[in-house]
């Protein structure tokens, strides 16, 4: 897997993605969009067992992972900036797109996928955050007006111990707890490599926890206008439990896209890339050969 970084226009610094190439020419692009406060290199493990006709690449969003691009908690309004971030990325791609994205990365690549049809071919969606249409379209007003107020969320991650002896301390660290109870510990260290930069007395988050606390303090994304533009091939997989999209909002997803393909993964909780990655393989295949052949 390379590591690659792209100047994108009218920003200072660089974004920073994972890339691994097809074999023979490719037919397809898949990109992965990660979850608030991960990585590109968190997913590395679903990248790397895709198809070799399939080209992959995970983009570290700004203020996450390696990217350098601007981010000041006081200046974030809005998740509207990482999409783009990202429609600036797959501009650059000459292959048909499959975005994926998880939680966060979702509601993202929804909005990415309904602005350039002609470029994103199919869309899977990955547990993605999606409030009620009519809480989503409040929350973006009270977010405008200044009235989002400090969620158990929001303070958590504001929390968030950021400093570490080693990467091996920042490992165990997370392993069996909290949202990490369900992840292998090869997830974690791949988290932990991806989101962590050296210091002089150990490392440190890469994403600053003011700046994960700002995306969930803004999370009031008002996703509904972009899904019923959505035109290409969708597959939603929801969790089980403690879903960020549970019955109610997939549903009210299929009225819109009639031909999406509803799963709720049975035993999965929000983090199913890291309990079920092969189901997550499995999807992107179906997918790919749906617009390639």
């Amino acid at each position: 897997m390379e590591r690659k970084y792209s100047n994108l226009a009218h920003s200072s610094g660089h974004l920073s993605y994972l890339f691994r190439p097809a074999t023979g020419g490719a037919k397809v692009h898949l990109h992965m969009a990660h979850a608030n406060g991960f990585n590109a290199r968190t997913y590395q493990k679903i990248l790397g067992a895709l198809p070799y006709e399939i080209e992959a690449s995970a983009i570290d969003q700004r203020g996450h992972g390696q990217s350098t691009l601007p981010a000041d908690p006081k200046r974030l309004t809005s998740w509207r900036i990482y999409e783009k971030d990202l429609l600036a990325y797959i501009d650059q791609q000459s292959q048909p797109v499959i975005l994926a994205g998880h939680s966060m990365g979702g509601a993202i690549s929804i909005a990415v996928a309904a602005a350039r049809p002609e470029k994103v071919k199919a869309l899977l969606l990955i547990d993605p955050v999606l409030p009620p249409e009519l809480t989503g379209l409040i929350t973006t007003l009270m977010r405008y007006t200044r009235l989002n107020r400090e969620t158990p969320l929001v303070s958590s991650a504001r929390k968030r111990k950021r400093q570490f002896q080693s990467p091996q301390a920042a490992v165990n660290n997370y392993v069996d707890k909290g949202a990490f109870k369900t992840w292998p510990r090869e997830w974690i260290e791949d988290y932990v490599s991806g989101g962590t930069r050296r210091t002089h007395d150990g490392v440190e988050l890469s994403c600053a926890p003011d700046w994960e606390a700002k995306n969930f303090a803004v999370a009031g994304n008002h996703p509904w206008p972009a899904i019923r533009k959505l035109t290409c091939p969708v597959t939603l997989l929801t969790a089980s439990f403690g879903s960020t999209c549970p019955p109610a909002i997939s549903s009210k997803f299929k009225l819109y896209h009639q031909e999406t393909v509803v799963r709720s993964v049975a035993g999965a909780s929000h983090f199913l890339p890291m309990e079920k990655p092969a189901l997550i393989v499995d999807a992107i295949n179906e997918l790919a050969g749906k617009i390639t052949r």
